[in-house]
């Protein structure tokens, strides 16, 4: 990890869980944000999507019938902020990484300004960047 880059904690786990214990299958329901950040008088809002089907060829919009609650609701929040969303695809295995920086969202497609294809180490190595700014500002 480059020095100074903050820690992360599997708090997200623990707290669906808790919510399930709580809410029973009701917590299905919730929509949560994945990690979020203030960089530059800016919120950065990621959204991590496991893709179990062929990453290298994964494109939101063709599962936007089932990806919009969730993203829609995130965006909804990040457009309110005047954030930047970023949604992270990654294959099971954790070897390939498609981030979408999204330009926009509605209830019949989702836009993107940027697209990029990372392999584990290169997500890493931006991942743990975004870190080290996020404690330098």
């Amino acid at each position: 990890m480059p020095k100074g880059s903050k820690p992360i904690r599997k708090t997200d786990d623990s707290a669906m869980s808790l919510l399930f214990d709580i809410l029973g299958d009701g917590a299905s329901k919730i929509t949560d944000i994945d990690s979020y950040y203030f960089l530059k008088n800016k919120y950065i809002f990621l959204e991590f999507m496991k893709v179990e089907t062929d990453i290298e060829n994964f494109e939101p919009n063709a599962y936007w019938q089932i990806l919009k609650h969730k993203i829609g609701f995130v965006w909804e929040f990040v457009s309110k902020a005047e954030g930047i969303l970023w949604l992270i695809a990654y294959n099971p295995g954790k070897s390939v990484f498609k981030l979408f920086k999204v330009f926009s969202a509605d209830q019949e497609s989702i836009t993107f300004s940027k697209k990029l294809n990372f392999s584990f180490d290169e997500f890493k190595t931006w991942f743990q960047l975004l870190n080290t700014e996020v404690l330098k500002s």
